[in-house]
């Protein structure tokens, strides 16, 4: 009948779902997926409730390969239908799925209201007892994800409070309705330590630590559990600045990770980078760098080109790229070749004007060849100094080059001071009724921060500091 044929594709994709999620992705599976999808489709005719499921469910494939630019439409679409039949908890799993693909997209405005929006939605809809409602385990552990996703989002803006008011929702779901529970200490440990909680996060690092031994007791010692102990104890001491003993964990969660046959994705890569550079290893941290790129740029690419305006606004996308830029900077200091120089301009270009690049040509290539540096420089006038720079968040690096010399600067600066300054400025330049005098003195703290690092590169080539 057409309904045990659609239920053995919709099987079919709910088993790729699960295979990406466990193996990653791999050459064939789309076509199989979207095969599954469209013969799905054919067998369940006019009924939109299994035209919802499947599209859901080619959603979720595409999610857990980690291309939720491709999920997008389809969870949209599943929306509308589950709206219209006002299905409450498949509405909240819809808001917290379009929430966690618009921060892929780098789209945190758009983040922040799907994700609020789930949030009242759930707060309505689960009470937990006794009795509890609902009374189904299931419908209780996707809450407890969607409360893990948005702790995610918070703890990049540095609100460790927040957490905790997060956490004592998520700990009694835990405790009633899971086995482990050392999973999600574990996870709200992480998270205290990137919102700058070092303290209470090495105290639940060690209590999730102590219910590991406890639960798993004498299973296999090489179990996802442990990977996630080893892998989170590194990004703990990565944000506590102790770079040696995060580097260390970094290299041991990828043999565990490896013991998998799977990759550890690019924000771990991203985090290993760092611990690597604060560390001094600059070629390793290029390396991971590189390979969070890698996985970065994957993301990137399942979205349209035009709906990847607003990806480089992702703190995580924008860091990876930072920390290439910083490592090839550092030792094209240290060595003074040209070949190194070079290496860090091209990384320079592969961030900047991307999404017009794109737009224009959607297959050019963002990078700086030796020729093309080599037809700029021979373009300049002897008194001209090309002063490149890439603000981040802590530091400014300035790549200047005349006819035939260059250097590299990489200096520390305070960002979110710097980001407020501009704004101020911007604001008097605005306003007319504003004292020329007042508007100097801005302009000069401006300069002062940008061209302060090129003076003494401007004195050292005789091009004067003005």
């Amino acid at each position: 009948s057409d309904a045990h044929l659609y239920a053995i594709r919709w099987f079919g994709l709910e088993a790729l779902g699960n295979f990406v999620k466990h193996k990653g992705l791999q050459t064939g599976l789309d076509d199989e997926a979207t095969r599954y999808y469209k013969e799905a489709l054919g067998y369940a005719g006019q009924d939109a409730y299994l035209q919802s499921l499947v599209s859901y469910e080619l959603a979720w494939y595409y999610s857990r390969s980690g291309r939720n630019g491709l999920a997008l439409p389809y969870l949209k679409k599943d929306l509308e239908y589950q709206e219209r039949m006002q299905k409450t908890f498949a509405i909240i799993l819809r808001y917290d799925g379009l929430a966690n693909a618009y921060n892929d997209m780098g789209e945190e405005a758009l983040r922040d209201h799907w994700g609020k929006k789930a949030l009242a939605l759930a707060s309505n809809y689960f009470v937990l007892g006794p009795p509890s409602s609902p009374s189904e385990p299931d419908e209780w552990l996707q809450y407890e994800k969607l409360l893990t996703h948005r702790m995610d989002d918070i703890a990049r803006l540095g609100n460790a409070e927040e957490i905790v008011k997060l956490w004592r929702i998520i700990e009694p779901i835990v405790q009633k309705f899971l086995k482990w529970q050392h999973p999600d200490s574990l996870d709200v440990a992480q998270y205290l330590a990137m919102a700058g909680d070092s303290e209470g996060a090495a105290k639940l690092y060690e209590q999730a630590k102590s219910q590991w031994e406890k639960e798993y007791n004498s299973l296999l010692p090489i179990h996802k559990a442990k990977v996630d102990i080893v892998c989170i104890g590194a990004t703990i001491n990565l944000e506590a600045r102790r770079f040696s003993q995060a580097a260390t964990q970094y290299d041991e969660c990828f043999t565990l990770w490896s013991s998998f046959k799977r990759d550890a994705g690019p924000s771990l890569r991203r985090l290993a980078g760092l611990a690597y550079e604060g560390a001094g290893d600059l070629e390793r941290a290029a390396m991971a760098f590189e390979t969070s790129i890698a996985g970065m740029e994957r993301v990137r690419s399942s979205y349209s080109v035009a709906e990847r305006v607003s990806f480089f606004r992702s703190g995580a996308a924008r860091q990876s790229y930072w920390g290439l830029i910083r490592t090839m900077a550092k030792r094209a200091v240290t060595s003074a070749k040209e070949e190194d120089f070079l290496a860090a301009l091209s990384a320079t270009e592969r961030i900047r004007s991307r999404q017009l690049g794109e737009l224009v040509d959607p297959q050019a290539e963002a990078a700086m060849s030796r020729e093309s540096l080599r037809a700029l420089r021979s373009r300049l006038t002897p008194d001209t100094l090309v002063l490149d720079y890439i603000l981040m968040d802590e530091t400014i690096v300035l790549l200047a080059f005349d006819k035939d010399r260059h250097a590299v600067t990489v200096i520390p600066y305070n960002g979110k001071d710097f980001s407020r300054q501009l704004r101020t400025l911007a604001e008097a330049l605005a306003n007319v009724r504003k004292p020329a005098g007042a508007i100097q003195t801005q302009l000069a703290a401006v300069s002062k921060v940008l061209l302060a690092p090129a003076a003494p590169l401007a004195r050292r080539w005789d091009l004067g500091t003005h």
